[in-house]
């Protein structure tokens, strides 16, 4: 899967049940929220984007990022993003 992250867009080529290969797009952004600078999967709302900075993709699942505590201060913190999304027959879905 090639997997690439855009501002809070992830983008990967997902293998479908009749084994062909298919372009999908998720914003990470509406599920993805910022927890006192913990990044949490599958959060209604989502809005991490907001208070996070620095956006990177390691390993090609795991979503790293600079994320605002609430006394102000700025936290490196990563999801794994394999407990949050699945290929869903071509698509990337939210688990």
């Amino acid at each position: 899967m090639g997997e690439m992250l855009e501002g809070s867009t992830l983008s990967a080529n997902c293998t479908t049940m009749s084994s062909t290969v298919s372009m999908s797009m998720l914003d990470l952004n509406e599920k993805i929220a910022n927890s006192n600078g913990q990044l949490m999967c599958n959060m209604g709302g989502g809005g991490f984007a907001m208070s996070c900075s620095d956006l990177s993709l390691v390993s090609g699942h795991t979503l790293m990022a600079n994320c605002m505590t609430t006394a102000g201060g700025l936290m490196e913190t990563m999801v794994d993003l394999d407990n949050c999304i699945s290929n869903s027959n071509g698509n990337l879905a939210w688990c």
